[in-house]
């Protein structure tokens, strides 16, 4: 069963903020799949389990973006 998530991020400008959130939330340990939206600015990531969302927000904030949970599907 996988479970999704979907995050607003704030401050993304280019190609090039949207690739580095994508790679951030896609380094995280059961993150089988992420989609990173310019227009937008949404997030969607797709785990192999539940996670924590604070671990989700916490990496788009060390990124230098500002996050928000818009929905979740376990």
């Amino acid at each position: 069963m996988t479970t999704s998530y979907e995050i607003e991020v704030s401050g993304m400008t280019c190609n090039h903020c949207r690739m580095r959130v994508k790679r951030a939330l896609a380094a995280l340990p059961e993150v089988s799949e992420v989609e990173v939206d310019l227009a937008s600015g949404r997030a969607k990531v797709v785990a192999a389990r539940e996670l924590d969302v604070a671990l989700l927000l916490q990496t788009v904030e060390a990124e230098g973006y500002a996050g928000a949970v818009a929905a979740s599907n376990g």
